[in-house]
């Protein structure tokens, strides 16, 4: 079972990976001006999202997360399209985070390529939680 530890981990490696690939390109494409206004645009819907998410997650209170509201809201169609999207989105997360470390590792040590050392953090993820290191403290 996760623990507060490892979920604080999952949400840094988020982070890490979504400055490393997104915000350095962003800042040196648009500039100062140009990313101050990006990121407040973005910031605004995110507050719209964040509030419209905790709406619906009082109004229909299941574990289901975007797969339960699409499925009121749109049908077993919408549903599914819902939950295939999130299922995409956690497949394609620990890749682009172990990279991003990977890229970090290389950054630091450069005799580490990058796909070396993402793709060692990754089987580390994968070896611990099928081998039930979850469980055992391992990470």
């Amino acid at each position: 079972m996760l623990g507060s530890f490892h979920l604080w981990g999952i949400a840094v490696g988020l982070v890490i990976s979504g400055e490393y690939f997104g915000w350095s390109y962003g800042w040196a494409q648009a500039g100062t001006l140009g990313f101050l206004i990006t990121s407040l645009s973005i910031e605004a819907m995110y507050c719209a999202f964040i509030f419209s998410f905790t709406e619906l997650t009082t109004s229909i209170p299941h574990a289901d997360g975007p797969f339960a509201y699409a499925y009121r809201a749109f049908g077993p169609t919408g549903g599914f399209i819902a939950g295939f999207a999130t299922l995409i989105e956690f497949v394609f997360a620990p890749p682009a985070i172990s990279m991003a470390i990977g890229a970090y590792l290389n950054v630091q040590f450069p005799s580490i390529g990058p796909q070396m050392g993402g793709g060692q953090r990754l089987s580390d993820l994968y070896g611990a939680k099928y081998s039930g290191g979850w469980h055992c403290g391992y990470l």
